[in-house]
């Protein structure tokens, strides 16, 4: 249900970008990737793992929600309201006009209110209800594109754009608040100032996780920034915007696995936690895979049929970055699961040290290799993170079979590459058809022939899960 809404969000947040690259100059495009990226990696101390958190306690008891709710609104609003005003002040002394530096204040404060509004979406998580979270993402992310769009074609500049953007994010936090009190649940309005410590000390660690490896992603973007050119900014944003619009799918699927991760009971076979994760995997990397292999072999005409040819130097950072689709949906996944499992620092740990490594490798290549230094560096902090995590969260879970989760998206993904080089990498439809079906007959094929355990549990799952009533638990 999530990935439904996501993807129609997505469709409508991929055109609002693509329409202000091409109005915008490269300068402009890049003042306002910038102020996104900078104040999502600011503005993300202010979470402190309240949405992971409740999340995972609600999921647990439900009558939890009355505790948790409006203390961490509160919280994170008195956070968010220091750490906006302090972007602004950075920004107001940096090297930006004033046209850029009140279209970065708009930005920040849009992003300000999406963050409260993943509040919403982790109650509606806990009580598996992600068709709310779609709800809010299609009103968001649509309403912002048709008047974006609208906007920018009638002349709108920079802070046209950015005003929607701001605007955007409040109708969603609207339609949130109206989904939970009147199709979930009322939580009691109590703030209780005594509890903000405890609360925060619970939080913490799990924010810390989704601080470090959002950082992490973000570090990129935010350092071309500061050592390169706006123009390599809206470079680096032209691709990584694309890469960005596949997030939502693991997202959504991490994101509906959380109830089950929250309160599973060790058990055996299939039903161990070792073995729902490694299905989980494999499920994950089928979607993302060919997604992946798509954005490298496409890579030159989705930039010029989307950007025009004077994004040319956009196409080889999305080469490299076709590779981070895969990566982040493992990543994020190998997060939640230690959320979830309460061993965040699993996860945390490496994080930190992988992003002193991004760091130090993004400060030798920007300066040489502009955007597609970073994006080289994005894909090798990627892979280290998760070859490191997931060795780490085989420790805690118990064996997972790599081979068997991943072998069979690889080989699919590699054999739809070979046919399109063959046929030619264009828009056309003999190379995007013939490539999706030589996946889907590889992927297939191999599965019932190598894994037919697995292949089994999956056919058999889906009728299952149509089956079930909207109150059962999934």
């Amino acid at each position: 249900m999530r990935a439904g809404g996501e993807i129609v969000a997505k469709v409508a947040s991929v055109a609002f970008f693509v329409v202000m690259a091409r109005v915008l100059t490269k300068d402009a495009f890049g003042v306002f990737i910038f102020g996104m990226s900078l104040s999502q990696l600011v503005l993300e101390f202010a979470a402190v793992g309240s949405q992971d958190l409740i999340a995972r306690e609600v999921s647990r008891d439900r009558s939890r929600v009355h505790d948790l709710f409006y203390n961490f609104l509160a919280m994170k609003a008195a956070l968010l309201a220091a750490l906006s005003l302090a972007i602004c002040g950075v920004i107001f002394f940096a090297n930006y006009s004033d046209t850029e530096v009140i279209a970065i204040a708009l930005i920040t404060v849009g992003t300000a209110v999406e963050m409260q509004t993943s509040t919403y979406y982790a109650v509606f998580q806990a009580h598996e209800r992600n068709e709310f979270v779609a709800g809010t993402l299609i009103v968001q992310r649509g309403m912002t594109a048709c008047i974006g769009i609208a906007v920018l074609l009638a002349g709108g500049g920079l802070i046209a754009a950015a005003a929607v953007y701001c605007l955007g994010t409040m109708v969603g936090q609207s339609a949130a608040y109206l989904f939970l009190h009147r199709k979930v649940i009322s939580p009691q309005r109590q703030i209780n100032l005594d509890r903000w410590v405890e609360l925060m000390r619970a939080s913490v660690p799990l924010g810390f996780v989704s601080l470090a490896y959002f950082a992490l992603i973000e570090l990129d973007g935010v350092l071309l920034g500061f050592l390169s050119s706006k123009a390599e900014v809206g470079v680096y944003g032209a691709a990584y915007r694309l890469v960005n619009a596949t997030m939502f799918i693991s997202w959504s699927f991490s994101g509906a696995m959380v109830p089950w991760l929250a309160r599973h009971n060790e058990g055996s076979g299939a039903t161990s936690l070792s073995r729902g994760y490694e299905l989980g995997l494999k499920v994950l990397s089928a979607m993302l895979m060919p997604i992946g292999a798509a954005y490298i072999v496409f890579a030159t005409p989705l930039i010029h049929t989307l950007y025009g040819s004077s994004y040319d130097a956009a196409i080889a950072p999305l080469r490299w970055l076709g590779a981070m689709t895969v990566l982040y949906g493992i990543n994020n996944f190998v997060a939640v699961l230690a959320i979830q499992r309460e061993h965040p620092a699993d996860f945390a740990l490496p994080t930190a040290f992988i992003f002193v490594q991004n760091l130090i490798f993004n400060l030798i290549l920007i300066p040489h290799y502009h955007a597609t230094g970073a994006a080289f560096n994005a894909v090798l902090s990627g892979v280290l993170l998760a070859i490191w995590t997931s060795i780490r969260a085989q420790r805690r879970i118990g064996r997972v079979n790599f081979v068997r989760a991943l072998a069979t998206p690889v080989l699919g993904s590699a054999a739809m590459a070979g046919v399109v080089f063959l046929l030619g990498p264009t828009l056309t439809p003999l190379p995007i058809i013939a490539g999706g079906l030589t996946y889907a007959i590889v992927f297939v094929v191999l599965e019932r022939v190598v894994f037919p355990a697995d292949f089994r549990f999956y056919v058999n799952a889906l009728p299952a899960r149509f089956r079930l009533p909207r109150s059962a638990p999934s």
